[in-house]
């Protein structure tokens, strides 16, 4: 097990330096390209996940009403209110928060401690992109970029619960930026391509299903 994970880190460090060498010496773009293929190659768990979280949000809201009726009729019992709540999530199948979005966000660790190992062994000394400066250390203004994307991205994630929503949005938005103030430019420019592309594939799908949604309408009568 300790060789496979050998191999797989010096696998990360050869990819990184195949693209780099492809992209006309650029790192950033190696890295910025990695993060890419990453993301196409979870495409199909995250249309997935998406697909469920717009599903989750139409039984929501049909559940309102209930929902509402549960709370007047538990509001001096808040843990009768709970359970009541849980009892009718499991009724129509539906988890307090899904674990898509985690399940997403771990399948990516093996590649950005790859990255994380290469940038450390030295792969990055030196390497500039853009106006990011050095590669290999931390950048204040692409930290505030990734948390910026990591709020963007959470908002448009129809899988959270809108009761759970901007909690979370709050939270992980600072626990990204404190991590990534203290990242290698490098390692940050990936979670930030990443993200981006999470936020892009967030877009499309909820024009996809507002299309979808408009074209199952039943036609007005004239």
């Amino acid at each position: 097990m300790h060789a496979l994970w050998h191999a797989w880190l010096a696998g990360i460090g050869h990819l990184l330096a195949i693209l780099t060498s492809t992209l006309g010496g650029s790192l950033g773009l190696a890295i910025i390209a990695t993060s890419l293929l990453v993301r196409l190659a979870l495409l199909p768990a995250t249309y997935r996940m998406a697909r469920q979280g717009w599903q989750r949000q139409r039984i929501m809201q049909g559940l309102k009403p209930r929902l509402e009726a549960l709370r007047k009729r538990h509001r001096d019992d808040s843990r009768q209110q709970l359970e009541a709540t849980q009892a009718l999530y499991r009724e129509h199948g539906l988890k307090p928060i899904p674990a898509g979005g985690l399940l997403v966000a771990l399948a990516q660790m093996p590649i950005a401690i790859g990255l994380y190992h290469a940038i450390e062994r030295g792969v990055a000394h030196g390497a500039r992109f853009l106006g990011l400066g050095s590669l290999a250390q931390p950048n204040l203004l692409l930290a505030l970029g990734v948390a910026a994307l990591t709020a963007l991205a959470l908002h448009l994630n129809p899988a959270l619960p809108e009761s759970a929503r901007l909690a979370m949005m709050g939270l992980q938005t600072l626990i990204t930026l404190a991590v990534v103030w203290h990242l290698a430019s490098g390692l940050a420019l990936y979670w930030g391509a990443s993200s981006a592309v999470g936020v892009a594939q967030s877009l499309l799908m909820r024009r996809y299903v507002h299309r979808q949604a408009a074209a199952t309408l039943p036609a007005s009568p004239r």
